[in-house]
């Protein structure tokens, strides 16, 4: 069986999920540079079993890399990821580099430096989104042929007739008057988008349109409190569930109509995906690089830009109008989202890369 060593920043239940799926086909080895993420909370999580990378020797991780087929590193400017792909092309072990999502680079000496390495280290380059795969090939000159798109898991397969049932059962109660119900899944952070949300539903609360929403908010951060305060003086019913484990939040999606996103910037952004794949109606920041290009504002969801507070009153405004096309607002969502993220898209890219000549 083929050998893959996969090292990451740290364990999450996204990287479980990717570790799961390629163990089904693989070998697989895991390094974590850290134990934990710094900013995340899973209370209930537990990662997959791998070892540490700053805890282990130089020897025993030059061993690791030795016995793989593929390494596919999660960086390359630490000292210990630098180590990896040193030792990796030394004993010629096929490497791919894995990114979310590039930044900007000015043309100095640091841009020439990236241009070779990613040109001549990696034997190809694993993009979360197809957007960071035009990056590299317009702003490094790298092939094509060697850039292949390897998202991040979102929630398991939903059951299609879970979705199906559920919006019979809605459609209905919207119908007879029932509240439309909005989930937000973020943390409070200033980038999060949260006062973008804020200031939209203060204009519904002047046009006497927020009461016609249930609302339920996830997340912790350093801004939850103020924005508990700002949003329980526009409408006291606001649900806070603070930080929710997987089983929680996918049942809380699973029984929303519609969910926002409104982060400024996402190199990559999971819960849109997932809303998407639950056939919801997605209404979300054009920061959000996971789903760029695939909404269809006003046909398959709602797409506003960063901080625009206007267009995302007038989306919700919008489904207000349309509350009776929600149900196929959100299969057109769920019909478009599959095509760009399913189960084997990351099976295929490492397959590729694997065929390529070193």
């Amino acid at each position: 069986m083929t050998k893959v060593l996969l090292t990451t920043n740290h364990p999450a239940p996204y990287i479980n999920r990717w570790i799961e799926k390629m163990n089904l086909y693989y070998d697989t080895d895991v390094l974590y540079y850290a134990e934990k993420a710094k900013v995340k909370a899973w209370k209930r999580f537990s990662p997959y079993q791998g070892e540490i990378i700053s805890k282990m020797g130089f020897v025993k991780l030059t061993n690791y890399v030795s016995h793989a087929d593929l390494v596919i590193l999660g960086g390359w400017n630490n000292l210990y990821y630098f180590a990896i792909l040193v030792y990796g092309l030394f004993t010629k072990r096929k490497i791919a580099l894995f990114s979310d999502y590039p930044k900007p680079q000015k043309k100095n000496l640091k841009y020439f430096i990236k241009r070779i390495v990613f040109k001549n280290c990696f034997s190809a380059i694993l993009c979360a989104t197809q957007s960071s795969c035009q990056f590299y090939a317009s702003i490094y000159g790298i092939d094509k042929s060697k850039l292949f798109v390897f998202p991040y898991m979102s929630m398991d397969v939903i059951e299609q007739d879970a979705i199906a049932m559920y919006w019979t059962k809605r459609m209905k109660q919207i119908s007879d008057g029932d509240r439309i119900r909005i989930f937000i899944a973020n943390n409070f952070y200033e980038r999060k988008g949260y006062e973008t949300i804020f200031k939209a539903f203060r204009k519904l609360k002047n046009e006497n349109l927020l009461s016609r929403f249930s609302i339920k908010i996830a997340g912790v951060g350093e801004d939850l409190e103020k924005y508990k305060e700002v949003f329980h003086q526009l409408d006291s019913e606001i649900i806070f569930l603070d930080w929710i484990e997987d089983e929680e939040y996918t049942r809380t999606m699973l029984n929303t109509d519609v969910f926002i996103h409104a982060s400024i910037f996402e190199p990559f952004g999971i819960p849109p995906i997932d809303a998407m794949k639950c056939g919801k109606v997605l209404v979300c920041s054009k920061g959000i690089k996971s789903v760029e290009g695939i909404i269809e504002d006003g046909s398959n969801g709602y797409d506003f830009n960063p901080k625009d507070d206007d267009k995302l009153y007038k989306n919700l405004c919008s489904i207000l109008q349309h509350r009776n096309e929600l149900e196929q607002i959100g299969t057109k969502a769920k019909e478009e989202i599959y095509k760009y993220y399913n189960e084997n898209t990351i099976i295929e890219s490492i397959n590729k890369t694997i065929s390529l000549e070193k």
